[in-house]
């Protein structure tokens, strides 16, 4: 056995699989998990994925973000690619198979920001009433689900989750424990209950 001989470094793809399976899948939502998984197939692993992590350039990493702007996609979509990129990288440097992440600041150097959000319009008073007035009448199955949602704000993830046990008929009030995505019931989004008062 040659004991000089370097153990040999990971390419890209399979690190990536790798952060995918024992830190993405055990820390985040299952719907981030396919999201980011779809993001390296489809981003990260075509150019980079038979490179040695330790190869990948900076450069390299710039050109799959100005290729993704050039298709037309959102800045929020160039970012959400440099952050998989950058968290399998991250991952690397935690695992001493490389010193430095070359993605990091790339964005900020590429004046890529996220999309601000915009300005959102609401129901006002006159075009709720008008909404659960029409729901009651042609839908009264779903009066109470849209009632609710009006009146308390609630994610949509958080309303399908709701039970019973959740609404406190006395105190006017629903403490939020849960939400539902893709046939999942998981911890709300920030990991926190909340009271929502009626």
């Amino acid at each position: 056995m040659d004991l000089d001989k370097k153990e040999e470094v990971p390419t890209f793809k399979e690190y990536g699989n790798v952060w995918l399976e024992t830190y993405v899948r055990q820390v985040r939502r299952a719907s981030t998990y396919r999201r980011y998984r779809e993001v390296l197939t489809n981003y990260g692993y075509p150019d980079l994925g038979s490179l040695p992590v330790d190869k990948i350039k900076r450069g390299e990493v710039r050109d799959i973000l100005l290729k993704i702007m050039a298709k037309g996609l959102s800045k929020s979509s160039v970012s959400l690619a440099k952050d998989c990129i950058s968290g399998v990288l991250s991952h690397a440097m935690d695992g001493e198979l490389i010193t430095t992440n070359p993605t990091i600041g790339l964005t900020k150097h590429l004046q890529i920001q996220r999309n601000k959000v915009e300005h959102v319009d609401p129901l006002n008073r006159q075009e709720v009433t008008l909404l659960l007035e029409t729901c009651l009448k042609l839908y009264p199955e779903y009066y109470p689900f849209f009632l609710t949602a009006f009146r308390t704000g609630m994610r949509l993830g958080e309303l399908l989750a709701l039970q019973w046990g959740d609404i406190d008929f006395n105190g006017k009030f629903i403490q939020v424990e849960r939400s539902y995505k893709l046939k999942q019931t998981t911890p709300t989004k920030t990991g926190k209950s909340r009271r929502v008062d009626d």
